[in-house]
């Protein structure tokens, strides 16, 4: 897609209609301007005036559509200010595209004046310019590239220069990344070790900027990504510069370790990019190895890394110490059966995972599923009850929650069903039930496969721990979201049909009132009628159009009570007139209430 394609209809599809309009408003009020248009490049640059200031705009044209950025704090994608500046385009396109068409005139009319000139002018000129523009020096310099030294000097200076201080007004990310890109632009034809030189500085500058400031800026970290992989581009696999490689990886590293940036998973994955062999590795294992000693989940991740890294390098038995030493969590079980799994010794392998189930600390659900498929292959389910019992001890039975997603407990589910074991059905519902696994399944599961007097001991039970529970600590993970014991208790009532305890439990809990409203207003008009009527009259209180809207929905709740329900049109009239007379001055509650 081309931006002079565009149209209103395109744009409003692209921002969708609530940000077209504001965009639009923002246009139309004047609030966008200096707005560039760069033809070769397709794409448009522009400020828009905001609430707190002025934003950056800019958008460029790409195959399946537009991709535009802001630096205003909108979350959202696009924004207004991205919509009003593509309208300002669209409306004044001929005149953007025909003042490029000028300038590049001009400048084929420069062109050939320059070439009439004597080369002594001509130099003369070249050397004033150079003097007078510091980017023409750059650019200057960079292509004769006579002294590499006094080239890099300059551009550090330019990049150091970049960004002003974070507290100055001219502060401006999307303006920081507009003249990076002019200076990459600039050593885009240099040699390799020029451009990864180069595109390092401005990855480093800007790496600098976020982890000392902390900043997450989507402009700046998307422009880090373009600087890494002209770094990777320029030294993947060139032996020239193995040198200059390690020394990068180094700084990756360090910057890696600092860790405040919010891109430490994506400087990882560039250094692994870059290196090319032992000695780079050596680099990052030499940063690591500290990083991984001691206890802590950041030790682990590190020990891990290291693992990969001496992997990578061939060092299977510096490798092998590594994943043994300082076990402490499940996941450091794990990784030392893995390595015995892929040598081939599931006895070792099966020792281990044993092992982490016992010591390891957090997350074992790769070790219970490894020990699980093993005892499955024995068609050993008394094994298989114990690790359930053992994993349900190690979580405590009040905490333990999906109990019957658990993978262990569906494999002894389906285990018992299959062989049509009565006693094992019943007790894993026992055990569902003892962990606060209880949902509305669980009470319709137990209906289906217990015995009358089985069943009715277990719904006892179930009724009555959920009663003795309402009111207190919700402890039951709850059918029914948010509603908690009362909302599983009303679950259960309304699947009995037993409406006199459905009322019982709910008519004390508005939203459950409402919830059930279709079962239990019939029996119950006279509680309903009282609950809206006060819910609605509160609701206007609080004002504002979004409680107006709501205070509509539950009168047209009371207008189906008095004329449906209990047949008296009357008293819905009189009610109805009396909301709207108490209320005459609130505007936008006669508009919700219209139609009543």
């Amino acid at each position: 897609m081309k931006l002079k394609a565009l149209t209103k209809k395109s744009i409003e599809g692209f921002a969708g209609s609530v940000i077209y309009q504001r965009g639009y408003d923002y246009f139309k009020s004047g609030m966008v301007y200096d707005l560039e248009y760069n033809q070769d490049e397709d794409s448009i640059y522009a400020q828009v005036s905001g609430n707190s200031g002025n934003y950056e705009v800019e958008a460029a044209a790409e195959k399946d559509g537009i991709n535009a950025s802001c630096d205003c704090p909108y979350d959202g994608y696009p924004c207004k200010h991205v919509a009003a500046a593509l309208l300002k385009f669209i409306h004044n396109s001929d005149e953007y595209i025909s003042e490029v068409k000028k300038q590049k005139k001009e400048v084929s009319s420069l062109k050939d004046r320059l070439k009439e000139l004597p080369k002594d002018e001509l130099l003369k000129m070249i050397i004033t310019c150079a003097d007078k523009y510091p980017d023409f020096k750059r650019d200057l310099m960079v292509r004769f590239e006579s002294d590499k030294e006094a080239v890099l000097k300059a551009i550090r200076k330019q990049v150091d220069n970049v960004f002003p201080s974070i507290e100055s007004r001219s502060y401006s990310t999307s303006t920081a990344v507009r003249q990076f890109r002019v200076i990459l632009k600039s050593v885009q034809d240099a040699s390799d070790a020029m451009k990864a030189e180069v595109n390092w500085m401005v990855a480093d500058r800007i790496l600098n900027e976020l982890n000392e400031y902390g900043m997450s800026d989507e402009s700046l970290e998307n422009f880090v990504f373009d600087a890494f992989d002209g770094v990777a581009d320029s030294l993947t696999g060139n032996k020239s510069l193995k040198g200059l490689r390690e020394e990068i990886i180094k700084e990756l590293m360090d910057y890696y370790t600092w860790g405040n940036s919010g891109m430490t998973d994506a400087i990882y994955e560039t250094v692994e990019e870059l290196c090319s062999d032992k000695s780079d590795y050596q680099v990052v294992i030499d940063k690591l190895e500290p990083l991984s000693r001691g206890k802590g989940h950041h030790t682990s991740y590190y020990k891990d890394l290291l693992a990969d890294l001496y992997e990578m390098t061939g060092d299977e038995e510096t490798k092998l110490k590594t994943l043994e030493r300082d076990l402490e969590y499940g996941m450091d079980y794990w990784r030392l059966a893995e390595h015995w799994i892929d040598k081939g010794d599931s006895s070792k392998a099966l020792e281990i995972v044993k092992d982490g189930i016992k010591k390891g600390e957090g997350r074992k659900d790769e070790l219970y599923a490894y020990l699980l498929q093993h005892y499955e292959k024995q068609n050993d389910y008394g094994q298989i009850l114990h690790l359930l019992k053992m994993k349900i001890e190690e979580n405590g039975q009040a905490y333990f929650r999906g109990l019957n997603n658990d993978k262990i407990y569906q494999s002894l589910k389906k285990h018992y069903k299959s062989r049509n074991d009565y006693e094992g059905q019943a007790d894993l519902l026992e055990m569902r039930l003892n962990c606060k696994d209880a949902d509305l399944d669980l009470y319709k599961e137990a209906g289906k496969t217990l015995k009358k007097e089985d069943r009715d001991v277990f719904e006892k039970k179930m009724l009555d721990q959920l009663r003795n529970a309402k009111g207190g600590k919700r402890s039951y993970r709850g059918w029914a979201g948010n509603y908690g014991d009362e909302g599983l208790l009303a679950e259960i009532y309304n699947y009995k049909k037993d409406m006199k305890n459905l009322y019982d439990t709910v008519k004390n809990n508005f939203e459950l009132l409402v919830k059930y409203e279709k079962q239990l207003a019939p029996l119950y008009p006279d509680s309903y009628l009282k609950t809206y009527r006060r819910k609605i009259k509160e609701l206007v209180e609080y004002r504002g159009r979004e409680n107006y809207i709501t205070a509509a929905a539950y009168a047209k709740s009371v207008k189906k009570i008095y004329r449906t329900i209990l047949k008296q049109p009357e008293e819905w009239d009189t009610y109805i007139s009396m909301l709207r007379g108490a209320n005459k001055t609130l505007r936008a509650l006669q508009e919700e209430l219209r139609g009543l």
